[in-house]
């Protein structure tokens, strides 16, 4: 069997290639698609290559099969993009991919390693219910519309580094099974990380949160890092379980809610905080927490 190589072509008609099988390497690097193009279903037995490529409308990738390494490597899709329910067996590639419209990889499998690296999402950016096996690096994203990652799980090493949030993401009921970073990430709107799951190091140091911050609920079983992070409206901690230490060296908290929270240990400055909102009880363990500390100016 040989290459299907369709690189450097371009289909100024509408182009489906829906249910088809490419057994042999599917080469479709800087391919350009005037029209509307479907790969719906499509099996991809090797490598495929749409690296470069050009889609000018909607594209379907909904329900396939990518059996081997795929690269969407600097792909500009300037219509919907649409990969519900995709399968992707073994290293994914979408580096300084340009996704113009609605892209959707809503229930989408990623068997392998995943590198989203310096995309640019213009509209809604659907990874609900997304499942990543293996690494998944977003570093250096930026998200102008909505992001929804609600339900996905993570269960390895999950990187937002550097990551832009203008329009406000849902990370709510997502577990991360590893360490997770959002290291020095803006979230210009709502951040909602409500019921979530860290089961390993949690690192949002020096992340700026210009609208509400949402953690209630969540569970935190290796250490959480704030340090150096800008709450600019509120950070709910309210039910928050924390079963390490819990970092907020040099942050600055215009409000916060620790109802209900439970820590061992919490590095939180009095005098970083603008307003606490708590009850009798939340009051007394931050008091204590100051006091095991040996903190006595805080207590």
């Amino acid at each position: 069997e040989e290459d299907a190589a369709f690189s450097h072509c371009m289909f100024m008609k509408t182009a489906s290639f829906a249910g088809s099988r490419f057994s042999d390497k599917a080469n479709f690097l800087q391919t350009y698609f005037n029209e509307s193009s479907s790969f719906f279903s499509t099996q991809f037995g090797k490598i495929a290559d749409f690296s470069h490529a050009r889609f000018y409308s909607d594209v379907q990738f909904a329900a396939s099969q990518f059996a081997s390494d795929v690269e969407f490597g600097e792909t500009d899709f300037r219509g919907r993009a649409n990969f519900i329910g995709s399968l992707f067996g073994q290293a994914a590639i979408f580096n300084n991919t340009k996704f113009e419209k609605e892209t959707s990889f809503e229930k989408v499998n990623f068997a392998g390693s995943v590198q989203f690296l310096r995309p640019f999402f213009n509209s809604t950016a659907d990874f609900i219910s997304a499942q990543f096996t293996e690494d998944a690096f977003f570093n250096e994203a930026q998200f102008l519309g909505p992001a929804f990652f609600a339900g996905a799980r993570f269960s390895d090493l999950a990187e937002f580094r550097n990551c832009h949030f203008p329009a406000g993401v849902e990370f709510k009921e997502s577990d991360f099974g590893i360490d997770s970073t959002f290291c020095n990430t803006s979230f210009s709107h709502r951040a909602d990380f409500t019921a979530s799951n860290f089961q390993g190091f949690a690192d949002f140091c020096g992340s700026n949160f210009a609208c509400d911050a949402d953690f209630s609920n969540c569970g935190f079983r290796g250490p959480a890092d704030f340090s150096r992070s800008t709450f600019s409206e509120k950070i709910n901690l309210h039910d928050a379980q924390f079963r390490k230490n819990v970092h907020f060296e040099s942050s600055k908290i215009n409000k916060i809610n620790l109802t209900r929270a439970r820590y061992e240990w919490l590095f939180l400055k009095w005098d970083s905080i603008n307003h606490l909102e708590f009850d009798d009880r939340a009051y007394q363990t931050l008091i204590d927490n100051y006091k095991k500390l040996q903190w006595q100016a805080d207590s």
